[in-house]
């Protein structure tokens, strides 16, 4: 895999963000396209070394072609942007299109913009009330993983601890949270070859592991039946 092939197309088309050099210089793409998905694969592999069992197989056997993301965006969402977003984009998980399993996010562009991470969004009132849930009853083991990883929580959140809780909740700041995200930049130095990529990002998979798995438990939990949800 070639980080100059990636990181120049990105350059290039953030310079030319319009379809007609888009098409006239699709062989670059490809080319480039072909470089991430290598890399995508080497992260996947090195991802399936740390996740649970069942995850393990089912990552191993995933095509990394279905972990990226597309460069041109939908112009029905963005209409006021350009048509193309200059970075290269990939969730890890065997089937991104779903919520679980949770796995990792990586963006690769030039500018310092490259990143890793992993976190859990709620689609639904249902999964974010479960993980709220979750939260309230063990949020203690929440602060030692974060404390141990030196990460930090980031993401959408409520100014006020939500109605169905004490407002002096101990847990009141993550209770707060609608999404729970842990997010790194990658140095560019790590950007000159694929070993050094690895090297950081592997890195970070093992402080980020722990929460990924204690968000994937959350967004599991079923404890509490319909009724205690509506009559809490």
């Amino acid at each position: 895999m070639n980080f100059d092939n990636m990181l120049s197309y990105c350059r290039a088309l953030e310079l030319n963000n319009n379809r007609t050099w888009f098409h006239e210089n699709h062989k670059q793409y490809e080319i480039a396209k072909e470089d991430f998905t290598d890399l995508v694969e080497r992260v996947k592999f090195a991802a399936a070394e740390r996740v649970d069992t069942d995850l393990r197989h089912r990552l191993i056997f995933a095509d990394p072609k279905t972990m990226l993301y597309r460069i041109p965006r939908d112009a029905r969402m963005y209409k006021s942007k350009p048509p193309y977003n200059p970075t290269w984009r990939a969730y890890i998980s065997p089937d991104k299109k779903q919520l679980l399993p949770l796995g990792y996010f990586m963006m690769v562009a030039p500018g310092g913009l490259s990143h890793f991470g992993t976190g859990a969004w709620c689609p639904d009132s249902e999964y974010l009330r479960r993980v709220r849930d979750y939260i309230a009853d063990t949020w203690e083991e929440l602060d030692e993983l974060i404390e141990e990883s030196g990460l930090t929580l980031v993401g959408e959140k409520l100014k006020k601890v939500p109605r169905d809780f004490e407002s002096n909740h101990p847990a009141g700041e993550y209770l707060k949270h609608k999404s729970w995200i842990f997010v790194e930049n990658i140095p560019s130095e790590a950007l000159e070859n694929d070993d050094k990529y690895m090297e950081a990002v592997c890195a970070l998979m093992d402080r980020m592991e722990p929460l990924r798995r204690y968000f994937q438990r959350a967004l599991e939990d079923r404890r509490k039946s319909l009724w205690e949800r509506i009559y809490r």
